[in-house]
């Protein structure tokens, strides 16, 4: 069996070398096979030249991204319950996907409060004044919590 990527069949279907359109299923997926001049092609990918699987909504719309008007269908090999048995469940890519929305998540709450600092009238504190204020506070609750003990 031939194989056409998009651009090869697109091209067929200009000078008028596709001769009809099939969509075949297989499982919860379909191929989009191609009857030529010259035999049955299917559309592959353009990287791996492996069959291009498709969903039905995106078949049809592939198929009129080609240029053509119509074809054939079957319905008998089609299981759309297989879905979820092809998902991957990948959950090393679902904890990095949550670190980086809490990363995400973080920047902003920082970016938040730099840009409310930023635009606050109120003077500035320096840095010794503040770690003199915190070390006051450490020493009074050692003193309240030495005192209870």
């Amino acid at each position: 069996m031939k194989q056409l990527d998009f651009s090869q069949a697109r091209t067929a279907v200009e000078v008028g070398g596709i001769l009809s359109v099939n969509l075949r299923p297989s499982g919860p997926r379909f191929f989009i096979e191609f009857e030529t001049r010259i035999g049955t092609a299917v559309l592959v990918r353009s990287n791996g030249k492996t069959p291009r699987p498709f969903t039905p909504q995106r078949a049809f719309e592939t198929i009129r991204e080609l240029g053509l008007d119509g074809g054939r269908f079957s319905l008998a090999q089609w299981r759309p319950e297989e879905t979820e048995l092809e998902k991957k469940a990948r959950p090393d890519r679902a904890q990095a996907l949550r670190e980086a929305h809490q990363a995400k998540a973080h920047l902003d709450w920082m970016r938040d409060k730099a840009e409310a600092s930023l635009a606050d009238p109120a003077p500035n504190v320096g840095h010794d004044q503040v770690m003199t204020e915190a070390q006051a506070i450490i020493d009074a609750k050692r003193k309240q919590h030495a005192a209870t003990a």
